[in-house]
């Protein structure tokens, strides 16, 4: 949605520029504050229900790296917190940075087109 606003602000490409560049750093600091502070910093974000969701979903599995690409791939899933739990994870940051980096902008170009399309 933020990337529909900027490019309605800003233009298509300069906004989905700024939001893009806006979603590699939200996303980076998510993944390394939990790093650091772990599942407590975690829960003060989402209701235990949830958590326990995801957290079970992508810490049992052993493609945790191939699903965390998928779902930041999908536009339908929460990103913030995927990345908050990938923070919880084993994978590295630089593979975590790139997935983002690689993943993120052909779904939010998308939705972000097809949500200034249905504004105007």
């Amino acid at each position: 949605m933020s990337g529909s606003l900027a490019m309605l602000c800003f233009g298509t490409w300069k906004g989905f520029f700024y939001s893009y560049i806006g979603v590699l750093i939200g996303s980076s600091i998510a993944f390394l504050l939990v790093r650091k502070y772990g599942k407590r910093l975690l829960r003060h974000f989402v209701d235990q229900k949830t958590f326990d969701k995801y957290d079970q979903k992508l810490q049992d599995s052993k493609n945790f790296a191939k699903l965390f690409a998928i779902g930041i791939f999908l536009p339908i899933a929460p990103d913030d917190l995927l990345c908050m739990i990938a923070g919880l994870s084993s994978i590295s940051f630089w593979k975590f940075f790139w997935i983002i980096v690689i993943g993120k902008p052909i779904s939010s170009f998308f939705i972000a087109i097809l949500s200034s399309r249905s504004w105007g």
